[in-house]
């Protein structure tokens, strides 16, 4: 299957996202300026599922990953799964930028689980995003639409940010193949 080619939107805060896509994950095109996406992030909320993909549990256990990287490396992630985007992924980081007032140890992936787009907008370098989302997030999301674990991306993205954030970030995601946020951190994998 061949990839779509990867166009980073036009910086519109301080940082671009990178929109990604192959086969079954795709970029959306630009509609009017202006549109904004209609999602909604209440104080204390980091995961929101407007898609219903995530069970309770799995919405809890995400928070919980997600509070660990806080804790443990000063990383803030947003995760918003949607049906489709109202607009671009951009637009729907850009809601998320706003409604919480972000800044650079704050990151927001946001899916459209039935159009299989996605957004990835993070406070690190442009290296260090690109990383995570080749690395980490378009591998775990290729897993996500051809068997439904929507998870997966969120828990990919916590891992590469941990893994950024302490240093062992390798390009490869081969720092550990599962993150267990009540254990040690995986280290990084050795150089070929």
């Amino acid at each position: 299957m061949a990839e779509s080619v990867v166009r980073p939107s036009a910086p519109r805060l301080s940082r671009a996202a990178v929109l990604g896509g192959l086969g079954a994950i795709t970029t959306t095109a630009l509609l009017a300026p202006g549109a904004h996406a209609a999602v909604d992030v209440p104080p204390g909320t980091f995961v929101v599922d407007q898609a219903e993909v995530l069970s309770s549990a799995q919405e809890s256990e995400l928070t919980q990953d997600i509070t660990q990287l806080q804790s443990k490396a000063g990383q803030n992630l947003y995760v918003v799964y949607v049906d489709k985007f109202d607009s671009t992924p951009q637009a729907t980081i850009d809601s998320v930028v706003q409604q919480r007032g972000l800044g650079n140890s704050d990151s927001v992936l946001a899916i459209a689980v039935e159009t299989r787009n996605y957004g990835f907008d993070t406070g690190m370098s442009s290296t260090m995003q690109s990383d995570i989302r080749s690395a980490y997030i378009l591998p775990a999301l290729r897993k996500a639409a051809a068997g439904g674990d929507w998870e997966a991306p969120a828990v990919a993205a916590v891992q590469g940010l941990d893994d950024a954030a302490n240093g062992t970030l390798d390009g490869r995601g081969r720092s550990g193949e599962t993150y267990q946020p009540d254990g040690t951190l995986p280290q990084a994998a050795e150089q070929d």
